[in-house]
């Protein structure tokens, strides 16, 4: 409880920043509908698009980002064993991504209050973005992956820079694999499939976490 406070207590800020950050697609394209009320604006899947951007950079690089926090004298040094730091570093991440798609709602309400008098197929609804993301990552599952390679990557490589700026393309190569696959249908075994493999980069990235040796100036934490 202790990690999870001091946690948020040092990363509130950047969290409300990076929840509004993920909204930036949604606030750019409600404004348009109010200025402009025209019906040929307020489409779902443009909004959808590219919040859906801006949110897998956000928990690419926030997947990375909390894990280097455990590299911090004091949160390493913390009485707690390696699994309870690691979970609450996944917590983290996991708790951001849940805000910025609840966020997304109190958006899409208001967009849905200025489309109300648009045709159906125009108006935006709320929970729409959700359902989107949902069924693009194949029931959440690709998300759990693009966490466990993300942990992977901050847990194994000391170098910061590397890890940012390889998360960032990262995040971005699975937006324009999520985009394509709208034109592939994916079996519900095949959504199982890849939630396994996502557990499984997710304990890998634990058993790298606890052999780090952060006394060790090489270019690995183990």
């Amino acid at each position: 409880m202790n990690i999870f406070k001091q946690i948020l207590k040092v990363n509130a800020w950047y969290f409300i920043l990076m929840i509004l950050l993920s909204q930036v697609g949604g606030y750019f394209n409600l404004s348009l509908i109010a200025y402009y009320n025209s019906p040929e604006l307020a489409l779902n899947e443009p909004f959808a698009v590219v919040c859906m951007l801006f949110f897998y950079l956000i928990v690419s690089y926030n997947s990375v980002r909390t894990v280097m926090e455990l590299r911090l004298f004091n949160n390493y040094q913390l009485p707690a064993s390696l699994l309870h730091k690691y979970l609450i570093a996944l917590g983290t991440i996991v708790g951001l991504a849940v805000a910025c798609l609840l966020f997304s709602m109190a958006v899409e309400y208001v967009g849905s209050l200025l489309t109300a008098d648009f045709p159906v197929d125009k108006q935006i609804k709320v929970g729409g973005y959700i359902s989107y993301i949902y069924r693009e990552t194949c029931h959440f599952s690709f998300l759990i992956i693009l966490i466990g390679v993300n942990m992977i990557l901050a847990s194994l490589i000391r170098n910061k820079a590397f890890c940012i700026g390889f998360s960032l393309g990262l995040g971005y190569a699975f937006h324009l694999t999520f985009i394509y696959m709208e034109r592939v249908t994916i079996t519900p075994v095949q959504c199982c499939l890849f939630a396994v493999i996502g557990i499984v980069l997710l304990i890998i990235a634990y058993q790298i976490y606890k052999r780090w040796q952060p006394a060790n100036s090489g270019l690995l934490m183990i």
